[in-house]
């Protein structure tokens, strides 16, 4: 992988600051599997461009404020793309997709803190999202990895957190409300 990445904050009066950060990644997978006569080949290159954008600002109250948008890329891993089956129980196997595409993740986040406690929410939109799918293939589960083409997400929370022993332990307490939505032509 090459990566480039470039960032730049702006401090303004009142307590507010603006980070712009930009990354461009590119990747290089080169994979060959051999399993007695099988064999798979495949050299993946593609260049994306991420980017961070964050506003703080202190409001009334001593409330702290960030908002952010922000694109992330998740890569797919040996277990995603090793495509040879292997038994996972009596009757289930697994096996993964060597045309697996990374996962792009477009984010638009909102937090603000006072004192112990934070409240945030998120909203969100994942292109080429992986996840596990399960398949019947001569009457055995065969348990494998796809691109699902759109997922959203959407989640609102709040967090407290209290640190003790001389700031050695925190103890965290969070709970949150998460919407998901998988879009796919095909399933």
């Amino acid at each position: 992988m090459l990566a480039s990445y470039i960032s730049q904050s702006f401090s303004f009066p009142s307590n507010r600051s603006l980070r712009v950060g930009l990354r461009s990644e590119t990747s290089y997978i080169n994979y060959s599997f051999k399993e007695g006569i099988n064999e798979y080949q495949n050299s993946k290159d593609y260049t994306n461009l991420l980017y961070d954008v964050s506003y703080n600002w202190a409001s009334s109250g001593k409330w702290d404020n960030n908002i952010t948008f922000r694109k992330q890329i998740f890569r797919p891993n040996y277990n995603y793309l090793n495509p040879f089956q292997r038994v996972s129980s009596d009757i289930t196997y697994e096996s993964g997709d060597s045309d697996i595409n990374p996962t792009k993740f477009f984010a638009l986040g909102y937090q603000t803190m006072k004192n112990k406690w934070s409240l945030f929410s998120l909203a969100g939109y994942m292109k080429d999202f992986t996840s596990s799918f399960y398949d019947l293939e001569n009457g055995r589960i065969n348990s494998t990895y796809k691109n699902f083409e759109n997922l959203y997400v959407a989640q609102v929370g709040t967090e407290y957190n209290n640190a003790f022993f001389n700031r050695k332990w925190v103890l965290k307490a969070s709970a949150v409300l998460q919407y998901i939505k998988i879009d796919d032509k095909h399933y």
